[in-house]
């Protein structure tokens, strides 16, 4: 039987993982289960809009946004709003090349692209469904999304049909917030209350990691050959050297409401885990790799940080943008980031500074 947890208010806030006004644009438009879903509306002011993912495709590039807003762009500066069959919020995008790509987001939402983001079919929809945060492409026939409440969709035959996949971790009814395939091809995905889950088998088995840390881990990159660099609220960063090494942690038996934080580094050692200090108390909800084998990490009020391959420290990009930043995408000296008002070009090359 599954369990269900009542949320305070500090808890729901830390849930609002992609902008509070992102939040509020959904909550506002409550999605009637009898309808089909409405086109979303070509609007001039969508390319200053929330922005919360974007990709390379073709020559150029696909960011995704609240109310079904896709927009494609050759230059990461001039965008043009694509015609979608969604008007809900879109939270990721991947591609499988430079022509096929995914998006997925509200009411289960999961659309697919053949031609760099030109146009969009659905691939699968659901108003009663929770909304689904990130997509793990497999091969080109198979793909696995995750979303909230549990929420896992498997794909075996190129997303015409979409089925569930049920586990002891997914019935604790977590945010499931990213999915990301590692070096040597595990997947691990990313919730909220320090929930960790790791797959060898593509996504077959899934077992739940030994938690240290509480708090919601909005994203992870992949770090050396078996490890990841997980991320998320109030700037905390940990590095797992090898994701297979990590204790495990029966879901049937642990409690959320005695769990706590681990802070001591030997403690944190022998369960698998190393953290880093982030120098900064900002969520960090997303990240990419640079083109010197480091990590680069952006989130609430503007701030984009930059660690070294081995993630022993982090430094803030010295530069005046109050604006919350979803995810970032690099390229060479400079990174394409979007946000709480569009996309925006980083200088890699501008002053760096630390935070403490």
């Amino acid at each position: 039987m599954k369990r269900r947890f009542l949320r305070t208010p500090a808890v729901l806030a830390s849930l609002l993982w992609l902008a509070p006004a992102a939040a509020l644009a959904e909550t506002a438009e409550a999605p009637d289960p009898t309808l089909e879903p409405r086109v979303a509306e070509i609007m001039p002011l969508a390319p200053t809009s929330i922005l919360l993912d974007v990709a390379r495709a073709g020559d150029g590039y696909i960011a995704v946004g609240e109310r079904g807003h896709i927009l494609r762009s050759r230059d990461g500066q001039t965008w043009q709003q694509m015609q979608a069959p969604v008007r809900r919020m879109l939270n990721r995008l991947r591609f499988s090349d430079g022509q096929q790509g995914w998006a997925v987001g509200y009411d289960a939402a999961i659309l697919e692209t053949t031609n760099a983001g030109r146009t969009w079919e659905i691939r699968h929809f659901d108003p009663e469904a929770q909304p689904l945060y990130d997509l793990a492409l497999l091969d080109g026939d198979r793909a696995i999304a995750v979303g909230g409440r549990g929420l896992v969709l498997r794909t075996e035959d190129g997303g015409k049909n979409w089925e569930p996949i049920e586990n002891d971790v997914f019935d604790l009814q977590f945010h499931l917030f990213s999915i990301t395939q590692l070096a040597n091809g595990d997947l691990l995905i990313t919730a909220e209350k320090g929930l960790l889950a790791h797959s060898e088998d593509e996504g077959r088995n899934w077992r739940m990691l030994a938690p240290a840390y509480t708090g919601s881990f909005f994203g992870a990159l992949p770090y050396q050959d078996a490890g990841a660099v997980v991320f998320g609220l109030r700037g905390h960063v940990y590095v797992l050297e090898d994701a297979a090494a990590v204790d495990n942690e029966n879901p049937l038996t642990w409690d959320e409401f005695e769990a706590q934080t681990v802070t001591d580094a030997e403690e944190l050692r022998e369960l698998g885990y190393r953290q880093v200090d982030s120098g900064t108390l900002q969520g960090l909800f997303g990240g990419t790799r640079l083109a010197d084998g480091g990590y680069l990490l952006v989130g609430v009020n503007g701030v984009a940080l930059r660690s070294d391959p081995a993630v022993t420290g982090f430094q803030a990009l010295a530069y005046d943008n109050p604006s919350t930043l979803n995810q970032v995408l690099s390229n060479q000296d400079r990174a394409l980031a979007v946000g709480r008002n569009g996309a925006t070009w980083l200088s890699l090359k501008q002053g760096w500074r630390k935070l403490k």
